[in-house]
């Protein structure tokens, strides 16, 4: 977060008019992503294998990531959900118990959720603490393999599907996730978001009646905070730490300029450098 007050003497107005000019060219610079990493121990994936009107669940601790964009790290009112990535720590295991037409025993190994489009994404409103996104585009990968013994096999044979095969499920088309909502939280300078996400889909494209495979995750995931663009301490981004960015700015891969006020540091997004990416972010943050 912002380091001591420098003294960074009275602003220059035709150099914030300068400023202001660069910072407007160049919004379409690469986006601040947050990575946030997901916890295993406070999250998990709940999954439940049904075929032909039998089902059985299971669960796993969850491993991955997500990544967001804030509109300013130091008071955000608007986040974009970037990418994620969401993998089971344990092979899932089922067993569907038709009585006396038999059994099918299956189990699903490296089952995976993740973004289909990763990269800039529309930013949701933060209201009360909690932001919605809509219609996100995910596919899956893994591999579920079963056995059917008994007339529950002859069924599925009628279906066209084997009694013992693999299913990868990295072969099937991207899916929607209606909406992924989450509550987030900035506390002594980490951002932490806590959501869920909510799958339902053909456990195989091509011969939808065999089943389908349906769940949930819910992920705790946290990552520090990237400094926030109140440059001087005084809790805003005004004309004053705009001056003390232009004078930090050293490019991107490059140290910060020689002129930057000692103490001050103008790395909003924490990449050991003061480029256009930290502009972006200190303009959002200037503009409100």
């Amino acid at each position: 977060m912002p380091q001591a007050a420098a003294d960074l003497g009275e602003p220059d107005a035709s150099g914030e008019k300068t400023m202001i000019c660069a910072l407007l060219l160049t919004m379409a610079a690469a986006p601040a992503d947050i990575e946030l990493t997901i916890d295993p121990n406070t999250s998990r994936i709940d999954v439940e294998l049904c075929v032909q009107d039998e089902c059985d669940s299971d669960q796993s601790s969850i491993s991955g990531f997500l990544t967001v964009e804030l509109d300013c790290p130091l008071d955000p009112a608007a986040v974009a959900l970037e990418d994620f990535d969401v993998v089971a720590d344990q092979p899932l295991e089922f067993h569907l118990d038709y009585g006396f037409f038999g059994d099918i025993f299956a189990d699903a190994r490296d089952l995976r959720l993740f973004h289909a489009q990763p990269g800039d994404q529309p930013f949701n409103p933060i209201i009360d603490g909690s932001f919605t996104a809509n219609n996100v585009p995910f596919l899956k990968d893994g591999v579920v393999a079963y056995l059917a013994e008994g007339l529950i096999c002859g069924i599925l044979r009628n279906l066209g599907v084997p009694c013992e095969d693999e299913v990868d499920l990295g072969d099937d088309p991207p899916g929607i996730l209606d909406e992924v909502s989450a509550d987030i939280a900035i506390e002594e300078g980490v951002l932490r978001i806590s959501g869920r996400l909510d799958f339902d889909e053909p456990l195989d494209p091509e011969n939808p009646e065999l089943g389908r495979i349906t769940g949930f995750a819910i992920m705790n995931a946290s990552a520090p905070l990237p400094s926030g663009p109140d440059l001087d301490g005084d809790k805003d981004a005004d004309l004053a730490d705009m001056r003390a960015f232009q004078l930090c700015f050293g490019g991107s891969g490059n140290p910060p300029g020689e002129a930057c006020p000692q103490g001050v540091n103008a790395d909003l997004d924490n990449d050991d450098d003061v480029d256009l990416d930290d502009y972006r972010i200190f303009f959002r943050c200037f503009a409100k």
